[in-house]
């Protein structure tokens, strides 16, 4: 009975403790503590939840805004081909149409050109206007005066007219297919050509009256060969894009010594009273004594590719750059530096004297022929007629100045009137690189086409 007593007095005890209010109070907050840590918990990965949601979203527009935007690019470039079709067929319909009107004779007499509207007309009068004589047009009715009369029509063919009253119809020129790349230089020696192209070769001609034929083909360098120079002790020189200066006999042909010096390709040449002269990429000018062939002086100061060299006669050096400048240097002693010739915008490609050594003229990738007083270093005149870059030029013993460019055409230009363009001579299908005239004044023209023609 003890032991009973004694246990129900202890529950007794207990349920009176948790029965307290405070008792009581403190388990209803650890029970909301419970639940509250529980909702954060549900809330917190419904947050992130979320978020991942967003990026899903975001990167779903992003692909249907590229989509949308490649959509839209494709239908453009369908819109621009469907166009392109179009003017094709137009283009094609309107060739069409306009041979069938000029093809067929005409019923009793009946001008059908005539008949076409104004825009088809004023088509076909610039078409023409490259090859047709525009007085006889303009006589054919009042109509076709009226319309050619109109100053677009008009400026197109005396644009042309301009030309024609400098282009000679007693100029007849001969082609030779002569290597398999451009030619890009031509030297005389008394009645021989030589030329040298980028195929690494270097071809001998002989000339005779009816033109040239090739005489030897010599192939040594070990890359395209770049200028070649011809000598009055039967030597002539090659500079070639290996780097090398090659010095040839010009009785046999043999190769007699290889000058080495230049750390790029060799572009220009040039010789005199002993000394030889090359022009390289590696934007130096070597000095060579051509009796032993040593090296005497290296000059810089430009700035980029020395492409062309020329010697006064008044003891002056003169070198051309891709840096669109001219150098004067003395062509003795110590070779120093005299003066910048500026002007020309782009690269400077070849020089030329007046036969009195009084005028220097200079081409250019600027389309410009520039000419320079040797006296004052000023320039005094500008030659424009190229529409393209000047890359040759040569003077005859008549004093006129031969120019070749990138345009396809040698354009003369007469000494007695001022330097005056004379003559445009056309026959080259590319840009023509290297001109040579003989004392007779017979030229010789070697061009991108591999040809070399006669004049």
């Amino acid at each position: 009975m003890d032991a009973n007593a004694r246990s129900i007095d202890r529950c007794c005890r207990l349920r009176a403790t948790i029965s307290l209010p405070e008792n009581r109070e403190l388990n209803k907050q650890a029970s909301a503590k419970t639940e509250c840590s529980g909702v954060f918990d549900d809330t917190s990965n419904k947050v992130e939840q979320v978020k991942e949601i967003q990026k899903i979203e975001d990167i779903k527009n992003k692909i249907q805004n590229i989509k949308e935007i490649y959509r839209k690019n494709q239908l453009q470039e369908e819109k621009i081909k469907k166009k392109q079709d179009e003017l094709l067929a137009d283009k094609l319909l309107l060739e069409s149409t306009l041979y069938k009107l000029v093809s067929q004779p005409p019923p009793s007499g009946e001008d059908r050109i005539s008949q076409l509207p104004d825009e088809l007309l004023i088509f076909i009068f610039h078409d023409w206007g490259c090859r047709s004589n525009y007085i006889q047009m303009s006589l054919v009715c009042k109509r076709w005066y009226f319309l050619l009369n109109m100053p677009s029509v008009k400026q197109c063919f005396q644009r042309q007219l301009k030309l024609d009253q400098y282009v000679s119809g007693d100029c007849v020129s001969k082609s030779y297919q002569a290597h398999n790349e451009v030619v890009v230089s031509l030297a005389l020696a008394d009645e021989r050509l030589f030329s040298v192209s980028v195929d690494t070769s270097i071809k001998v001609w002989q000339r005779c009256k009816t033109g040239i034929y090739l005489l030897k083909t010599i192939k040594s360098h070990e890359d395209g060969v770049r200028c070649v120079k011809v000598s009055d002790d039967n030597r002539f020189f090659s500079a070639s894009y290996d780097k090398t200066i090659r010095v040839w006999s010009s009785t046999d042909f043999s190769h007699i010594h290889t000058m080495r010096g230049h750390t790029a390709e060799v572009y220009a040449l040039e010789h005199k009273d002993g000394y030889l002269y090359s022009g390289s990429v590696d934007k130096t000018i070597r000095v060579w004594s051509t009796s032993d062939y040593s090296h005497i002086a290296k000059l810089e100061g430009h700035r980029d590719v020395v492409s062309t060299l020329l010697l006064s006669g008044k003891g002056h050096l003169f070198s051309g750059s891709y840096d669109s400048t001219i150098r004067v240097w003395e062509a003795q002693g110590n070779h120093s530096f005299v003066k910048e010739l500026s002007g020309h915008t782009d690269r400077v490609y070849s020089l030329a004297l007046s036969n009195d050594k009084s005028y220097l003229f200079s081409g250019s990738v600027d389309t410009i022929i520039r000419m320079w007083s040797t006296k004052t270093f000023m320039c005094i005149r500008e030659l424009v007629g190229h529409e393209s870059a000047v890359i040759s030029l040569a003077m005859s013993n008549d004093g006129r100045l031969y120019s070749g460019s990138v345009d396809k055409t040698i354009r003369v230009w007469a000494s007695e009137d001022n330097y005056k363009l004379q003559q445009i001579l056309t026959g080259h299908q590319s840009g023509v690189w290297s001109l040579a005239v003989t004392k007779a004044g017979k030229v010789f023209s070697g061009s991108y086409d591999k040809s070399i023609r006669v004049w």
